[in-house]
């Protein structure tokens, strides 16, 4: 594995809460998730070009948004992680350490992960 790479997915991001649809008992993904994951996954394709990672992984995750809305930064995860499996990763289980950073900006909205090979010594500092 490379020890230190970035992905930078362009676009808007979707909170958790637009994602799915709740159909009586099943939650679909709804059409404009599915196009955006889909976009994030022809971006990863596109900058990631080495082996499958396997082995456990630390990530710094920056999330540029438009504005200053109020925004939980845990409830926009999910397409962008998603989107690394079977391209970068081999599942998102394998990141053990992950830092998250939100900014602002107007023009660019986007999501800049960092990745690198878990070491037990920056785990601990």
């Amino acid at each position: 594995m490379r020890k230190n790479f970035d992905i930078i997915l362009h676009g808007h991001m979707l909170s958790s809460q637009s994602i799915y649809w709740k159909s009586k008992d099943n939650y679909f993904i709804t059409h404009k998730a599915r196009k955006i994951k889909n976009d994030y996954i022809s971006q990863v394709k596109e900058q990631y070009k080495w082996p499958l990672i396997t082995s456990r992984v630390c990530v710094s995750i920056k999330l540029f948004f438009p504005d200053r809305r109020r925004r939980d930064w845990d409830n926009f995860h999910k397409l962008t992680m998603d989107s690394l499996q079977w391209i970068v990763l081999k599942d998102d289980a394998q990141i053990v350490r992950a830092e998250v950073e939100k900014r602002i900006d107007k023009y660019k909205p986007r999501c800049e992960i960092n990745i690198r090979s878990y070491c037990k010594r920056t785990w601990l500092k």
